[in-house]
């Protein structure tokens, strides 16, 4: 999960470089890259919300409680954590539960890799982007 969520990283780390460089050039083929630019920043936008949730944005109506990757994981975690005794039936129910959605999130974060992010840069690299064409 750890390198999966550093692959999201890169790629917007990446998509945002891109996305500033292209910001003054046009032509077809970079119009093009704009637009696969924003879809794949959605993409990842939708891949860590599905990690870590979706982030509360408005004021005054507390924490929407959501199911997700990371708080499954900590509950599991915590559960283990708050007893003395050795895990029971209940906490490996939540392991096997936090692991379940774990591996789901890493097959989603493979396909976006193997798939979109693979296209992406090899849309990027037919690109001629010139330096200093602006």
């Amino acid at each position: 999960l750890v390198e999966s969520m550093d692959l999201l990283t890169e790629a917007e780390e990446t998509s945002k470089k891109v996305e500033e460089f292209t910001k003054e050039m046009k032509g077809a083929d970079i119009d093009s890259l704009k637009k696969t630019t924003k879809k794949l920043q959605d993409e990842i936008k939708n891949l860590r919300e599905y990690i870590n949730g979706k982030t509360q944005t408005k004021q005054g109506y507390g924490q929407v409680p959501q199911v997700t990757v990371m708080n499954q994981y900590q509950l599991a975690n915590m559960s283990i954590a708050s007893k003395p005794l050795a895990p029971g039936e209940t906490e490996k129910a939540l392991v096997q539960r936090a692991a379940q959605l774990i591996e789901e999130a890493v097959k989603k974060v493979n396909v976006f890799r193997d798939e979109n992010w693979k296209k992406y840069k090899e849309q990027v690299g037919k690109t001629k982007m010139d330096p200093f064409e602006k």
